[in-house]
């Protein structure tokens, strides 16, 4: 190694920036055949790819190691201004002060690159002193940076304090409230447990007395059913009574003398045993209904059918291994030729659309049996309670008809006076779960099914 590389070996590249750039100068513009056999992979670098550190790492050992690449280099940089001016009146007297001049100004690397490129005399003692200064310098620096870091952190700590105290004290003031909300809380609930306690007892006082008004209302309604009973058994015996006087009496052909039914006695007797008869069986559920012959009259909307027959209505047939209660079993009945599907209105409406009103009942089973009747070509009338209907006209269409109970008398009475106007030649079925109307449908014939069967076979 040259002596001028011993001499500068502890000097860091840090130092000695200006010549390394000096010297990737030089580099860039050397032919390539002029190029050192160290730099030629550097060669095709721009001046931005000549100042990493690997780079000037091998550009400095050029320098160091080729004497041609050197003098070329050291001629180059000893020639800038700021170098001549650097290294005018140098000498080892005044190396000490003219180092820290040069550090004051952020001129070390300038110096440094200066006295190890052109190499005055005692430029060994300023290098040195370079190399101290620049290290005392960069441990300054270090400590400057320790000490700010440790400020901060020292900030940050107080800060982090001064938070957790204050947070410290939203606390306390929070359990302090939550404190006073659950003192305030436990006085308020034991009030309102007295206050509970206290309706409590009024509420089963007020039970008690309800529960001894409900027991004299029931004794009060089973002894007015008894005689309401009473009277239809009665009425039934008159009527019955007149039929077999009526069947009894001689032709007026063999007597002579023609019976007029018109008395005033009997008549009044048997219309009167028809009225409460038929009240007794729209208003009383465990109420006997009245014999065939004493039925309320048809309405208009059954007015033109055929009278009944003699004899028992002609059921509807239920395929063997199904029953009539069942979706598959009224689906195989709803297909039989000419069967005639009577509905009670509202118990199937309110059992398939619980909670909406009841003009939208109305519409969706309605709209629900017109698709029924075009799927099994069975006849349809649907009968529903008239009382809440008001101005609303009976609705009929192809194979369904709509009918509405006379105000004043529900839906019950109708459905059967519907069954019983049917030709018995007609096979009847009745869509409801009201015991009365299914008991008496079977009394006329007809095969009851419930509410819900009838909405599972719409639904398919």
């Amino acid at each position: 190694m040259s002596e001028p590389a011993v001499a500068g070996a502890a000097v860091p590249d840090q130092l000695l920036v200006p010549l390394l750039d000096a010297a990737a100068d030089v580099l860039r513009a050397l032919e390539p055949a002029d190029v050192p056999a160290a730099l030629r992979a550097l060669a095709g670098f721009d001046r931005r790819g000549l100042t990493n550190r690997a780079a000037r790492h091998q550009l400095r050992r050029a320098i160091d190691l080729d004497e041609g690449f050197r003098t070329r280099v050291v001629a180059a940089f000893a020639a800038r201004p700021e170098v001549k001016s650097t290294l005018e009146g140098w000498t080892t007297v005044n190396a000490i002060p003219r180092v820290q001049d040069a550090a004051a100004r952020d001129d070390l690397g300038v110096l440094t690159s200066a006295l190890y490129a052109v190499q005055p005399d005692g430029f060994e003692f300023g290098l040195g002193v370079a190399c101290a200064e620049h290290r005392e310098r960069r441990d300054a620096r270090t400590l400057h940076d320790d000490l700010r870091a440790q400020t901060a952190q020292t900030t940050a700590a107080d800060e982090r304090r001064r938070r957790a105290e204050s947070e410290l004290a939203t606390a306390r003031a929070d359990v302090a409230r939550l404190d006073a909300e659950l003192r305030e809380e436990r006085r308020g609930r034991r009030d309102r447990e007295s206050a509970a306690d206290r309706q409590a007892e009024d509420a089963a006082k007020q039970a008690r007395e309800a529960e001894a008004g409900l027991e004299k209302v029931k004794r009060d309604l089973e002894l007015a059913e008894t005689r309401a009973r009473r009277e239809a058994e009665r009425a039934r015996d008159a009527e019955r009574r007149l039929r077999e006087m009526k069947r009894d009496a001689p032709s007026p052909s063999s007597a002579g003398w023609v019976v007029t039914p018109s008395g005033p006695e009997l008549e009044d007797l048997v219309r009167r045993a028809r009225e409460l008869a038929d009240q007794l069986a729209r208003v009383l559920p465990g109420a006997p209904v009245p014999p065939t012959g004493a039925r309320p009259p048809v309405p208009p909307s059954a007015a033109g059918r055929q009278a009944p027959e003699s004899g028992r209505r002609v059921p509807a047939p239920c395929p063997p291994g199904l029953r009539a209660d069942q979706p598959e079993g009224l689906d195989a009945m709803l297909r039989t030729r000419g069967v005639v599907l009577v509905v009670d209105g509202y118990n199937v409406s309110m059992t398939g659309w619980p909670g909406t009103p009841v003009d939208r009942q109305r519409d969706q089973l309605v709209g629900a049996l017109e698709r029924l009747h075009l799927r099994m070509r069975c006849d349809v009338v649907v009968v529903f309670d008239g009382a809440d209907v008001v101005g609303v006209p009976p609705r009929r269409t192809r194979g369904v008809r709509v009918a509405f109970s006379p105000a004043g008398e529900p839906a019950d009475p109708v459905i059967i006076r519907e069954i019983a106007a049917l030709p018995l030649r007609v096979p009847v079925v009745v869509a409801s779960s009201d015991g009365w109307v299914r008991d008496h449908a079977v009394e006329e014939g007809a095969t009851p099914v419930a509410s819900a069967t009838l909405l599972d076979v719409l639904r398919r």
